[in-house]
């Protein structure tokens, strides 16, 4: 059976940020990603960067090298498509794809909730299943941590505290995603402050508000408050501090690594580290499992969905003076 092709497209943000820039995973990591795969033929990249174009061509020995979608002609229409846009790019793509298979795409899905439920239904539709690109799902640390490992740690959660590093739909949902994941379902959400837009947004008219949570967490009787605050900084990132009855664990998520630290309330400060690129290939692996057939994805569509649509109730709740949605 062949192995899955991929064709990667990115936008002009995109491919600066492939040295420079505070995006999540530059474009190279994603590139190497895929080109050393075993399970997956990387077809080529589409992007307008003719430096980025030539290091493809030379360098990974692709065999398609496009400055858009106009300028590819007839070819194979991939299995994958890897589209490293910003979200009001997404939808276009997608629609001229004509017979692929799946899609790797970032969060926000789309610029507020209507754009994320239309892509979302296209796909369905047409029969395009949606891997998000939520590397955090497939970091080795994170992974552990989700599979009992917070209660491993810290024994049963009693609150949670942290902060994330741009805006709300840049990496609030990223924090609530992840929230979900390691600890348990989203039972309200509101927001402590009134909303702020953003200076320097990486995605259109973004904004920034702290905001609570109430969770289930898994396997407890009680629901347990989880705050976020907004730290405003350059680069990508997100932190957490998870407090139980057994101690505190502290976890920051960034573009170059994750970093553990587990303070027991009986023992000595244990520290943990894991590179993105990790993450990344994990997350690959993934992909070539699930089209496969033999895996599932580590970050579905509708995980995203939901962790975009609470923060779109934080947005209404800041905008309602801190009215409390409800969602179980």
């Amino acid at each position: 059976m062949a192995s899955p092709s991929v064709l990667i497209f990115c936008d002009q943000p995109y491919a600066e940020a492939a040295t420079l820039g505070p995006y999540r995973f530059t474009l190279n990591a994603h590139m190497a990603a895929v080109q050393t795969s075993q399970e997956l033929h990387w077809l080529g990249l589409v992007a307008p960067a003719p430096d980025l174009l030539n290091m493809a061509k030379e360098t990974y020995k692709v065999d398609i090298a496009a400055t858009g979608l106009d300028q590819l002609g007839p070819l194979p229409t991939p299995d994958v498509a890897v589209i490293l846009t910003a979200p009001e790019y997404r939808a276009d793509i997608i629609q001229r794809l004509t017979g692929v298979r799946w899609i790797v795409t970032e969060s926000p899905l789309g610029l507020g909730m209507a754009d994320t439920e239309a892509l979302e239904d296209f796909c369905r539709t047409n029969g395009v299943q949606v891997l998000a690109s939520g590397a955090w799902r497939a970091d080795p640390l994170v992974e552990f941590l989700a599979n009992d490992g917070v209660r491993e740690a810290v024994g049963a959660v009693q609150g949670v505290t942290g902060w994330y590093g741009q805006g709300l739909w840049q990496s609030g949902v990223q924090w609530v995603d992840l929230c979900q994941y390691l600890i348990g379902p989203v039972a309200s959400a509101m927001a402590l402050e009134d909303a702020r837009y953003l200076d320097r947004p990486l995605i259109p008219e973004d904004q920034s508000a702290a905001f609570c949570l109430s969770l289930n967490p898994r396997g407890a009787a009680r629901e347990v408050t989880a705050a976020a605050l907004f730290r405003d900084q350059p680069g990508f990132a997100v932190q957490f501090d998870i407090f139980g009855d057994g101690g505190r664990l502290s976890l920051t998520v960034d573009g170059d690594r994750s970093l553990m630290e587990l303070s027991p309330n009986d023992g000595p400060v244990q520290k943990e580290t894991a590179p993105c690129g990790a993450a990344l290939s994990r997350l690959y692996a993934n992909l070539a499992a699930c089209a496969a057939g033999t895996g599932d994805p580590v970050c579905p569509i509708t995980d995203i969905v939901e962790a975009e649509r609470i923060i779109e109730a934080v947005l209404n709740s800041a905008d309602q003076g801190g009215e409390r949605y409800h969602f179980r």
